[in-house]
């Protein structure tokens, strides 16, 4: 009778069940305008055991709120909407327990009934609130942290649907005239009802503050507009209440009864055959929809991808609402989104009668999840496999190029999440991460121990734009009729409704127009078609593993100039120009949020592999590395350790949280500071050969790109003693402009413009570093003392927030906590690093154009979590520094009569103002570190406090 629940559960326990995850929008929808939403993610079509379902999700918040699933059998669905609020703990723990605990309770019961729902509840709220009590004097806020929760179950032909809060089941069915009629199944447990307020009132009627009318809302205790919850424990028992220095949540007067709970409300219907589906979506969606015009929209369009033109659909109308264009919203980065619209989820799922009368329906049991948590799920990060096969005639050639080490680890895949975790840490200024240790980065040690690439030579730097038509035939043998370069649309001069024309790329050779081209090596291959497919497998590599872009599946065509002659090549430093790409997709990470990165990440995932514990896998020695080849030039670099590596530590892939605290906690004995010596020896010739060059301070070169290695300060990494390093040789602001510099517009001598770089790196033995004192364990306390005191934990808090800063963290190890976020200690100052990033922004758009209202707005909403860590200060002083009113409430917006509102408001980053770009690039404080902390006052401050 209940085998689809034994099955489920068994399955949750095993590896056999299979679990998918919602893509993300790359095309721009089927109704999208045809840019891609890069905080959309969607299944179009899934199959459950009573017809199919689709599903979306779009995020707003600067992390997303909302989680969902959808859990199929071959007898039954479930599907669960949980709509997050004050953080996403209390909605993943939901999507964590709350179906477990059905599946148990439906066990022990032998039936699935109203009863068996409301425990699943009951005992997922207790579950809550038993994680609350146990971390809450690590995480104080978590007592503020709630959920709403919908819940819907198709068993046996009878929909059970629960819910608490003010998401919203609605079903479509067939009226007597056949016209699609929509009926909400769900009650809106929101204040803004009055049935709500009434029946609080009634609850409490010694309470004259139950329900307060705050800025034309409705809201509970004038603080929350929902009545029933999963968390906000501080609502419903006093053995949470908050410090009530935290204004947000402060209560008129201590809790004498619960004003929050979890009793769901349950609704039982026996599905008809007028009943055609059923949406359950979270309250983003009705705030733009009504029950009508989604239920319409549904019934009039194809199932695949309805979810998602449910979401397009409700965020045009948030679009229009705002007087700006659907496109332009997609742009509009998240956290900034929350002022047009909320995070939206959306399952639609459709009713087969016929399957409801089957037994034995043919639907596996599938797993998916809908969240996509931004601050827990990683950056989203762009990378090929390599498709163009390696060919064992082809080996001559690559080690001659310096290119044959890394074309035997091609297949290697991302973990974003350790890659998001890392971009927290790094800093632009000195092109290092700076972990509880010490200062530490890839170097050019580095890029040569793992990789094998050359490390000396001419630098990648010469003509950038095409035509190259010429050189694709000459060195791939490609003819201009096989056209492989990428295709991109023009519209023509004047037709604005034209859907134009494709025009071939001057810049970028399609990687999959160039795989097809080179399939595979001819039989009794000559010597020219075997340069042209060598030179074909090589782009490959740059493409896919090396030089990714987030521009798309392409290859710039500039780097054939580099691959001319294979008889006798001139040397080129690709390991220079590797590690310029990498610490550059580092800094734009690091100065503000990226929805994605490119680069050769899977270099930094080796490198932290090979020095960190984090991410770690384990070896296994599945395909044992024969060290020492007879030819020197074959022997494999130390990044061969990690391919076919697929083992790893539990748990692993739980999320950049999970990292993060992982990073806090590093120790001096878990890094491996000298990983390479033990094997150097028997590492190719080139790497030994080119060991000079681990130690020289010069700048590193990818045409547009000038990036600088500074080996004096990770000079531990290379066995030497570290010293407190000199300041680097450039200023911000000339890195800032460096930084600003970008391969597109009008075609430029890169050589010319960087004339002053390229001679700074023909002088290169100059610029060598002392290596003659070996590492000296009694040098490191005077090194570490000044790193902790003017380092990144210490140099972006206030004094009186950094009392504590080195005391140790007690990080409880249960499953309720691997991804825990813990706000004290280091972690602390990456809150602080944060909020003063998103301060800065937003001031940034409080100066811009168009952009004065909402910037305004966005002042206040960050408000609060800068005073949550006594950072005050530094908003006053960035205020000031702008030349805004030091009272954000004073600030100027634009209003509609203003000459300079505009319809298509200029965004702010694309406007000059280099005074909030100091606090965006090294928050006003790094200058200390840089300067070895020489400032007399800074000192005498720390001193005196």
């Amino acid at each position: 009778m209940f085998s689809w629940l034994l099955r489920i559960a068994s399955a949750c326990l095993g590896p056999a069940r299979r679990y998918a995850r919602t893509r993300k929008d790359e095309d721009g929808g089927d109704n999208g305008g045809g840019v891609a939403d890069g905080l959309l993610w969607s299944r179009d079509l899934g199959r459950h055991a009573a017809g199919e379902f689709s599903f979306a999700v779009v995020q707003a918040n600067e992390a997303l709120e909302d989680h969902s699933q959808v859990e199929t059998g071959s007898a039954a669905t479930f599907v669960g909407v949980y709509d997050g609020h004050g953080g996403a703990d209390a909605a993943r723990f939901i999507s964590d327990h709350l179906f477990a605990h059905l599946i148990r309770l439906a066990r022990e019961s032998e039936t699935v009934s109203e009863e068996v729902v409301r425990g699943a509840f009951s005992a997922t709220e207790e579950g809550f609130l038993t994680l609350v009590r146990r971390t809450q004097f690590l995480k104080p806020m978590i007592a503020a942290v709630g959920s709403c929760c919908l819940v819907g179950i198709i068993w046996r032909g009878v929909l059970y649907v629960a819910n608490l809060g003010d998401s919203r089941a609605v079903v479509g069915y067939l009226g007597r005239t056949n016209k699609i009629t929509a009926e909400q199944i769900t009650r809106d447990h929101n204040a803004c009802k009055e049935e709500v307020r009434q029946e609080l009132i009634s609850r409490h009627p010694d309470d004259s503050q139950i329900v307060v009318l705050k800025h034309g809302v409705w809201r509970i205790k004038g603080i929350i507009q929902v009545s029933r919850t999963i968390g906000d424990a501080y609502l419903k028992r006093r053995e949470f209440a908050l410090d009530p220095s935290i204004t947000r949540f402060r209560l008129s007067e201590p809790l004498r009864r619960p004003v929050l709970t979890a009793e769901p409300s349950i609704c039982t219907r026996v599905l008809s055959l007028q009943d055609q589906f059923v949406i359950f979506a979270s309250d983003g969606l009705w705030e733009h929809l009504t029950n009508q015009q989604a239920v319409d929209i549904v019934y009039k369009n194809p199932r695949a991808g309805i979810a998602k033109r449910l979401v397009n659909t409700a965020l045009k109308e948030a679009a229009r609402k705002r007087e700006m264009r659907f496109v332009d919203l997609k742009k509009v980065e998240k956290g900034v989104r929350r002022f047009f619209h909320d995070d939206i989820t959306v399952v639609v799922v459709y009713i087969d009668h016929e399957l409801l009368q089957e037994k034995n329906v043919s639907v596996p049991e599938l797993s998916v999840r809908g969240f996509v948590d931004s601050a827990n799920d990683g950056v989203s990060v762009r990378y090929h496999h390599v498709g163009i096969l390696y060919h064992y005639l082809c080996e001559p050639l690559l080690k001659r190029l310096g290119f044959y080490q890394v074309s035997q680890m091609v297949g290697m895949s991302v973990d974003r999440f350790l890659i998001g975790a890392l971009v927290e840490r790094w800093r632009p200024e000195t092109n290092t991460f700076h972990l509880p240790v010490e200062e530490m980065t890839v170097s050019l040690q580095d890029v040569s121990c793992l990789w094998g690439l050359p490390i000396q030579g001419e630098p990648i730097i010469g003509k950038l734009e095409g035509p190259w038509v010429d050189e694709i035939e000459t060195l791939l043998g490609v003819t201009p009729g096989k056209q492989v370069m990428k295709q991109k649309k023009r519209k023509a001069d004047g037709d604005l409704e034209s859907g134009g024309n494709m025009t071939s790329s001057n810049y970028s050779i399609s990687l999959k127009k160039l795989r097809d081209q080179f399939k595979e090596m001819p039989e009794n291959a000559t010597k020219e078609q075997i340069e042209h497919y060598t030179r074909a497998f090589i782009l490959d590599i740059l493409g896919s593993m090396i030089f990714p872009d987030t521009s798309g599946d392409g290859v710039p065509a500039m780097y054939l100039q580099f691959l001319q002659d294979l008889d006798k090549p001139k040397e080129y430093n690709w390991g220079a120009t590797t590690l310029a790409v990498l610490y550059r997709q580092l800094s734009f990470g690091a100065e503000r949020e990226r929805l994605e990165m490119a680069g050769p990440l899977v270099l930094l995932q080796h490198w932290c592999w090979s020095r960190l514990r984090p991410g770690r896998p384990v070896d296994q020695d599945r395909n044992p590395i024969s060290w020492g080849e007879p030819d020197p030039e074959s022997c494999p670099t130390f990044g061969a350790k990690w391919c076919g590596q697929e083992l790893y530590p539990l748990p692993h892939n739980s999320g950049v949280a999970f990292y993060q605290n992982l990073l806090d906690q590093v120790q001096d004995n878990e890094v491996s500071w000298e990983p390479y010596n033990g094997l150097l020896m028997s590492m190719p010739r080139r790497v030994r050969a080119e060991r000079a060059f681990w130690y020289s301070r010069v700048p590193l070169i990818h045409f547009w790109i000038i990036e600088f290695h500074y080996p004096d300060r990770v000079m531990r990494q290379l066995g030497r003693k570290q010293t407190i390093p000199p300041p680097p040789p450039h200023d911000e602001s000339k890195l800032r402009q460096l930084h600003k510099i970008n391969h597109t517009g009008k075609p430029r001598d890169w050589r010319k413009l960087h004339a002053e770089y390229v001679n700074q790196y023909n002088r290169i033995w100059q610029s060598m570093v002392d290596e003659e004192q070996h590492f000296d364990q009694a040098s490191l306390p005077q090194y570490r003392h000044w790193f902790q005191q003017y380092g990144m934990y210490t140099v972006f808090l206030d004094a009186r927030s950094a009392q504590g800063l080195w005391d140790p963290i007690p990080y409880p190890l249960d499953n309720f906590d691997w991804t825990g976020y813990m706000p004290s200690g280091p972690p602390l100052s990456r809150l602080a690093l944060r909020s003063i990033k998103q301060v800065a922004w937003r001031i940034k758009c409080a100066m811009s154009r168009g952009w004065r209202k909402m910037g305004k707005i966005l002042i206040c909403t960050c408000y609060n979590n800068v005073q949550d860590i006594n950072m005050e200060a530094k908003l006053s002083s960035m205020l000031s520094e702008s030349g805004l009113p030091l009272c954000v409430d004073d600030i100027r917006s634009d209003d509609s009569a203003s000459p300079f509102s505009t319809p298509k408001p200029i965004k702010p980053e694309e406007i000059n103002m280099d005074v909030m770009d100091d606090w965006l690039y090294s928050n006003r404080g790094f200058t200390r570190y840089l300067s070895l902390g020489t400032d007399s006052d800074v000192l005498e401050s720390q001193d005196k406090h």
